[in-house]
């Protein structure tokens, strides 16, 4: 699961993005990679990463500091699941 957050979130504000198993499969682990539109602000966020479902990986990006009017996030986030 991929996805780029809007322009220029706050401090407070979060991006979350959730990848999810095949059906009847079970989430063993998860993981991701993201990147700030202009890297002099990827210090400005942090992430919190974990399983949020028996078959899902969710991440968190949450701004500390404002972000420039038109700075984005790009995450994404990848699911470990059974075979």
């Amino acid at each position: 699961m991929s996805g780029t957050s809007a322009a220029g979130l706050n401090a407070g504000q979060t991006y979350t993005l959730t990848s999810t198993c095949p059906a009847g499969k079970k989430i063993l682990g998860g993981g991701w990679t993201y990147s700030v539109s202009t890297a002099g602000q990827t210090s400005r966020v942090a992430v919190d990463s974990y399983p949020s479902a028996a078959d899902a990986w969710t991440v968190t990006i949450r701004v500390n500091q404002n972000l420039g009017v038109s700075v984005t996030i790009t995450l994404s986030v990848y699911a470990v699941c059974t075979v």
